[in-house]
């Protein structure tokens, strides 16, 4: 142990002493006691032929740079095949589990719910086998390039497969029971008998309403065209027209309107005004008043007026406006036209509102019209009977059953216990029926054809009068096959997963027993590191010192500088120690939760620094939960990156805020200094990664991993953006 650490310090010093700018210079061999160390036998030479700098992709299946498994470390054959046998049989289970899926999937592709999410399983169980499989290859063969990449493969499909899960599960929690269809069905089969009683209410009122509308439209055009021949000589019975027109209009909301063909001028009365949604009084001319209309039905109107003023026939027509209020209102237009001399000299009529009955009648047709569709195209055999028990009622799957289970075509009328059925289906359903005209209730069962292992939910409804009798009955028969096997599925699903909760368990269980071993070997490197590397490291150093002391004017020119070289490293060696135990101490520390008040620790913290000319600008107000400590080790460590790599420009500014993405509060800290080329963003927070050369800026680059590994206990992430000369920003979230 002795001999292997004061190999590790030898290395460690020249490391550190002739990293940089060795200028070609020849190094000059230490002897040391040979000692025995165990490693890859292989290495040296494969490492020294090797292109390291070669593309990580383009040398996917090159093994040049690792040796054979077999030829690392001390393997004996028991626990080398041991190793091997076992990637191999976890490597066939996972290649038959998705064989076995699969086939599964393939028998039962119509009934599986949500097969996207079985694919999933399929493709991360194979994944993770083909990790094992390469494990094992690797004993013969390294390829390590290609074990990284199906490993990052297998954790792209495993992060998928999660991220499915939590988008399917809910839906699965959504499916309705059996109890709760039912219901469901019950109130939509209610709301349909009481929308069809109430249309069939409008539509009684509607025809009443029309045929009074008709016969007052026909005796108004009569007035009209009487009166009109008198206008000029019974003034009193003008008034009378007028007075009585005034109440029609007013009772049947209808309107009259002109238009001298002579003059342009165009009369409406108030009704007219209203329909059209226009002040009234409002001077309209014939061109706007045709612009009202519909852009369907404006050359409608304008064909029907040029043809009055051309022939003097007038029009009777159902047209739709565009009011001034952009408002799509249906009117009865009427126009009759005024011939004098056989010329066109006016135009006149009535013009009433009829939205109402048009859109109800709209209504009424499309509603009939979907539920007959929706009878017609639903899968469930749906039927009904008067009292008699004859059929008044069923869509095409009934007559399809009926057809394909006794060969006869069902008609309007037929009875539904037919001589041609069995004796014993007769007997069955004939008691189904009387239950439900005795009670006046619904009865509903299931069945199960056991030759085809279907399932189907039938219900018998009692059609009920205005008088509360039973006078027909209503039959619904539906497919649940796939809600029973989805239970069977569930049922499954959930053993299944009590089974990998139970595995999962003992897995944890035996990592925590794992992860506290292996929090000891730390804190005895630690101990080793702190107590073991330091004294003789301060021994180099003293002695070292002295020989400058003592003897630096004897040496020449390479000696001295050989020398400065020593004590420089020992130095940092000093400070690298630190370096790893601080990150050594921070892996290992606790997390608490506390308010921390971020702006006034920032704020603390660059006060507390030597900011030189640089100058901060912070968000007000910015608080969070944390460990104090911790945090503010973060803060610290990115305050002082911003002020040393900003330090060498004219006027350094460093900003710190916060901001909101994808719901989580994410903050940053700025500056204008020298930035980092991107492309080398990988290397930001990983130990004694350096982007910058120690002449420029100094640092051992332990403190990005050291505010990593905080922000990581603390359940958060950190990334950067930066141009070259353009300044940094390093964003982070807390949790």
């Amino acid at each position: 142990m002795k001999h292997t650490l004061i190999t590790i310090l030898y290395c460690l010093i020249i490391a550190a002493g002739y990293s940089t700018d060795l200028e070609n210079r020849p190094i000059r061999p230490i002897q040391l006691q040979q000692t025995t160390i165990t490693t890859c036998s292989s290495i040296s030479p494969v490492i020294a032929e090797a292109s390291p700098n070669s593309g990580f992709f383009t040398s996917l299946l090159d093994t040049s740079l690792w040796p054979a498994r077999w030829y690392c470390g001390v393997w004996t054959d028991f626990h080398g095949w041991m190793y091997i046998s076992s990637d191999l049989m976890i490597w066939a289970a996972y290649f038959v589990i998705p064989l076995i899926l699969g086939y599964f999937l393939y028998q039962r592709r119509k009934d599986v719910p949500f097969p996207s999410i079985l694919f999933l399983f399929i493709a991360f169980i194979l994944a993770c086998g083909i990790t094992h499989l390469v494990d094992a290859a690797i004993f013969w063969w390294p390829a390590y390039k290609l074990s990284a990449v199906i490993r990052l493969g297998t954790a792209i499909i495993s992060w998928g497969t999660v991220f499915a899960l939590v988008k399917v599960t809910p839906k699965l929690l959504d499916f309705k029971s059996p109890s709760m269809l039912e219901n469901v069905i019950d109130e939509k089969t209610k709301e349909l008998q009481a929308l069809n009683n109430q249309l069939k209410k409008e539509i009684a009122e509607k025809n009443v309403s029309q045929a009074k509308l008709e016969s007052l439209n026909a005796h108004l055009e009569q007035t009209v065209a009487e009166r009109t021949e008198s206008l000029q000589e019974v003034n009193s019975n003008l008034m009378h027209l007028n007075s009585l027109f005034q109440s029609v209009q007013d009772a049947a909301k209808i309107g009259v309107w002109e238009i001298d063909l002579g003059s342009g001028s165009l009369y409406w009365s108030d009704t007219v005004y209203d329909i059209h949604e226009v002040p009234k009084g409002t001077e309209v001319k014939l061109e706007e008043g045709i612009n009202f209309y519909h852009d369907d039905y404006k050359p409608v109107i304008e064909e029907a007026v040029n043809t009055a003023i051309e022939k003097g026939t007038g029009w009777d027509l159902k047209l739709k406006l565009i009011t001034a209020k952009q408002n799509e209102v249906w009117v009865h237009a009427i126009g009759l036209p005024l011939v004098e001399n056989g010329k066109t000299v006016r135009l006149r009529g009535l013009f009433q509102d009829i939205d109402l009955a048009v859109k109800s009648e709209s209504k009424i047709r499309e509603h009939q019209q979907n539920v007959t569709a929706i009878i017609e195209n639903t899968d469930s055999v749906i039927w009904a009977t008067d009292k008699e028990l004859k059929l008044t009622v069923f869509n095409q799957a009934f007559t399809n059953t009926i057809k394909n289970i006794y060969k006869i075509t069902p008609e309007i009328g037929m009875s539904v216990i037919n001589d041609q059925f069995k004796a014993k289906i007769n007997s069955f359903w004939e008691e189904k029926y009387k239950n439900v005209f005795a009670s006046g209730e619904q009865v509903i069962w299931e069945n199960h054809d056991k030759k085809t292992d279907a399932y189907s939910e039938v219900s018998l409804n009692p059609i009920i009068d205005e008088n509360d009798q039973v006078v027909g009955i209503s039959g619904l028969s539906r497919d649940i096959t796939p809600s029973k096997k989805q239970e069977e599925l569930l049922v499954d699903v959930n053993n299944s997963l009590e089974e990998k909760v139970k595995e999962r368990t003992e897995e944890l269980e035996e990592n925590n027993i794992k992860l506290l071993a292996v929090n000891k070997e730390l804190e005895s490197f630690s101990y080793s590191v702190s107590h073991d590397l330091r004294s003789p490291l301060r021994g180099i150093h003293g002695f070292t010192n002295a020989l400058k002391e003592d003897y630096y004017e004897t040496f020449d020119d390479a000696g001295r500088d050989y020398l400065d070289r020593v004590l420089s490293g020992t130095v940092r060696m000093g400070e690298l120690i630190d370096d790893m135990l601080t990150l050594s101490r921070v892996s290992r520390a606790e997390v608490s939760s506390e308010e921390i008040d971020l702006s006034s620790l920032v704020q603390e913290i660059f006060e507390s620094l030597e900011p030189g000319k640089a100058t901060l600008k912070v968000q007000s107000g910015l608080k969070t939960k944390g460990d104090l400590p911790l945090v503010k080790t973060v803060l610290q460590n990115l305050l002082e990156n911003s002020i040393k790599y900003s330090s060498k420009i004219a006027n350094p500014r460093i900003e710190f805020g916060s901001s909101k993405k994808n719901g989580s509060t994410v903050y940053h800290v700025t500056d204008n200094g020298a930035g980092f080329d991107m492309q080398y963003s990988h290397k930001l927070f990983s130990p004694f990664q350096r982007l910058h050369h120690r002449k420029e800026f100094a640092g051992n680059g332990i403190g990005l991993a050291t505010v990593n590994r905080i922000i990581l206990k603390h359940g958060g992430k950190i990334w950067a953006q930066s141009k070259i000369d353009e300044g940094a920003t390093f964003y982070f979230t807390l949790k």
